[in-house]
């Protein structure tokens, strides 16, 4: 539910992304009608993650949009001429995890990944779980060879053996793990269990910022309505993100899945400023691609502190 003024074209209108089970607060908010509640003008777009937020927003059709650590660790090498600040945090999240196929007299550890080829989504958490993964279980990133692959085709690439294993998160997790099941595939699931928490955070274009802080203020408003309704009913969040994987309760325990499948705890959603450990992180991933990643190897590492302003938050704290 998005809130029109007219079909005249403005340059007030909020132009963001949203993608299946990430961001919550963006999600509900729409359903609910809070945005127009707050008279927020806003043109919501489905897009398949974060990543594509980011390239969105450096393209000029995003003026807002959910992003990650990894997405602003990339935006400081890609030097984005429009400038973009982190305004607030919106959720944390487990829900990166690692999904193996196996032979059925298998019970494999992390370490039987050697010599096998995992699938993942380049610059995505996908990405930083894995990396995040291989060197907490002492795997050498030379022992398994690497498939880039978009999430959307993760599940069907695993089924068909094109890879061994697939870095993914929820709910392309919960499509790979119920196809094996369909197809009596055997598989084992290696759990966060807090190895890589990401965090999403509600990014701003600069000059949108500045031009039209008001309509910011109001969208902010319109969230933090939206973790207020989170709150008062708990009960609903558990089916709210089932639906919007478009997988059932019953489904899942079917499958026997429900414990495999902690997404309620895995996800915790909450309108907050930034935090240093989010710019931690970001400065962690930065190392990593500057003695990693071909495109920008031996760089120098952003100054990632440009990328952030609480301020928005600390005026929407006046108004609550």
């Amino acid at each position: 539910m998005a809130y029109h003024l007219s079909k005249k074209r403005r340059d007030n209108i909020v132009k963001t992304g949203k993608a299946k089970s990430v961001a919550l607060l963006i999600h509900l908010a729409d359903q609910k009608g809070f945005f127009h509640d707050y008279k927020v003008p806003i043109k919501i777009k489905t897009v398949p993650y974060a990543r594509k937020s980011m390239e969105l927003m450096l393209e000029g059709e995003l003026n807002t949009a959910y992003l990650l650590e990894i997405n602003i660790a990339y935006l400081g090498y890609l030097k984005s001429k429009i400038p973009i600040k982190c305004v607030a945090s919106l959720e944390k999240r487990l829900s990166d995890s690692m999904v193996m196929r196996h032979d059925k007299d298998q019970k494999p550890e992390p370490a039987d990944l050697l010599g096998k080829t995992i699938g993942f989504t380049p610059r995505t958490t996908s990405h930083s779980f894995l990396m995040r993964f291989l060197n907490v279980y002492n795997i050498p990133k030379s022992s398994i060879t690497l498939k880039p692959i978009s999430p959307q085709a993760m599940p069907d690439a695993l089924v068909r053996g094109e890879v061994d294993a697939i870095s993914i998160w929820h709910a392309y997790s919960q499509y790979a793990l119920l196809a094996m099941n369909e197809l009596g595939i055997p598989w084992t699931k290696f759990h966060n269990n807090g190895i890589y928490q990401s965090e999403v955070v509600l990014a701003v274009t600069k000059p949108f910022l500045i031009k039209h802080r008001n309509i910011c203020i109001q969208l902010m408003m319109a969230l933090k309505k939206a973790e207020d309704y989170i709150k008062r009913h708990p009960d609903e969040l558990y089916n709210w993100i089932l639906s919007d994987t478009g997988i059932d309760m019953n489904t899942l325990k079917k499958n026997q899945l429900l414990e495999h499948e902690t997404i309620t705890e895995d996800v915790k959603v909450q309108l907050e400023p930034i935090q240093d450990n989010f710019l931690n992180n970001v400065l962690e991933l930065g190392q990593w691609i500057t003695e990693n990643d071909t495109q920008f190897m031996g760089q120098t590492i952003p100054d990632y502190n440009d990328f952030i302003d609480n301020s928005l938050f600390l005026d929407i704290q006046k108004k609550i």
